[in-house]
Formats: structure tokens, sequence, C-alpha cells
């Protein structure tokens, strides 16, 4: 797929990206729903992204379909599964997790491993990667990390080439992930104190950032460059 840029064609790439699950009171519709900023922020990585739905019944021939180059976990609900098994006990009415979108995230993560797509994991979409393989997740202060900014720290050579060594990043999550508690497979990339902040697997193929690059106004250049790096450089 190709855009026209400065006079002269350029590659779009082509990014699944899920969706929260919300439901609507009124009509008591359950809706996949996606901030309208993730279409602009596909525009200034020169990409499209496609919305995963969460209730599909056959999810492999819809991928193979869009024939997609890379995968976002968005944020949105709690996370509903660790170690890739169900919490069988868990609403979205209640606790504000969606068993279907779980279900299918699930699948959708491994058939990108198998695939060797890249992954970019934000917010709920890195505490869900941070499940996968079994890592922990703790309750935080919500007076210092839902809608706030802080200074967060890049110890790991390929975000800072991308970031520096610090950045102020926004901040909305509920549960975070202590440095101590991430599982092996993931390498801590950068951290708040003693909570991580971004992780990449060994092959850099996997990523997880749980601040929200969408959200803001105008975009970072430093999330731009990361997305672009990942998915199409």
């Amino acid at each position: 797929m190709f855009f026209k840029k400065n006079n002269h064609f350029e590659i779009m790439k082509k990014i699944g990206i899920t969706q929260k699950v919300i439901i609507d009171h009124n009509s008591k519709e359950i809706r996949d729903t996606l901030d309208h900023n993730w279409y602009d922020f596909a525009r200034s990585i020169n990409s499209i992204f496609f919305p995963i739905p969460n209730n599909l019944k056959n999810l492999k021939p819809y991928l193979e379909t869009l024939n997609l180059d890379g995968i976002i976990f968005s944020g949105g609900n709690n996370i509903g599964s660790k170690n890739k098994i169900i919490f069988k006990n868990k609403s979205l009415e209640i606790d504000d997790v969606s068993k279907k979108r779980e279900i299918m995230e699930l699948e959708l993560f491994r058939w990108a491993i198998k695939n060797k797509k890249p992954v970019i994991g934000v917010c709920k979409g890195m505490q869900f990667i941070n499940s996968f393989f079994n890592g922990s997740q703790i309750i935080i202060d919500k007076l210092v990390h839902v809608n706030k900014s802080h200074t967060i720290n890049f110890i790991d050579d390929y975000m800072i080439k991308i970031y520096g060594n610090k950045i102020s990043v926004n901040s909305f999550h509920n549960f975070g992930i202590k440095k101590i508690d991430l599982p092996d497979e993931l390498i801590p990339t950068s951290i708040f104190e003693d909570e991580v902040e971004s992780f990449r697997n060994f092959n850099n193929l996997i990523n997880g950032i749980m601040w929200h690059p969408e959200r803001n106004h105008p975009f970072n250049k430093f999330d731009i460059e990361f997305f672009k790096k990942t998915f199409i450089q």
C-alpha cells in the first residue's frame, strides 16, 4: 500500500490494533472502541491501522486476509489472564475485564510470535504481554499514576538511541510492574523509581510502553521514531 509524499510514493505499513470493550448502559450493547487519535497517529508513522474485533469466531483468516505488518495491543480494560490462563471470576461490569478480548488477544499474540510480526503493547497492552510470560503486576498509587505525567529514565541502549536518557511521559494506569517481577523473556528499557515503564524482548520484535503516545498533542517525535523503527525500518 502506497501514499504520495513530497512528489514521490512511500510504502504504508498495515498495522492491526486491538480495541477496548465497553458496555453502553442505555442500549445494553457491548461495543469495541478505539480512540480516534490512534488513526491520526497512524498517519504520522506512515501506516494504516486496522482495528481487530474482539468477538471474531475465526481470527486467523481475518489476519491472513489483511496481511498485516505488525500489531499494537492498545490500552483500556484490565488484565483478564496470567500465563495464558483466563481468569474465570472476572467480569466487564465489575472488574472492567473482557474475556472475549482476552481470548482474542492471546490468539493474536501467539499468531504474531509465530509469524515474527513486530508488536508494541501500550499500557494495558504492555501489562498483557507481561502477564502472557507469567509476569506479576501490582496496584499502584492513583494519585501518582492516573492522569498525571512524570519523568522516566531509559536504561537500555536501544531506547536511549531513540529517546535519550530521560523523558516526561503521560500516565493513566492503575497497575504497574516492578522491575524485579519482570519475566526473563523481557528486558526493562525504562523505569520510574522501581517500576518498569517500557520493555522489549531480545530481538526487539516484542515491545511494551506504559504511556499513551496517542494522547500527546502534538505527538512526541521520539514516539513517532520508536514506532517507525519497530514497524517500518
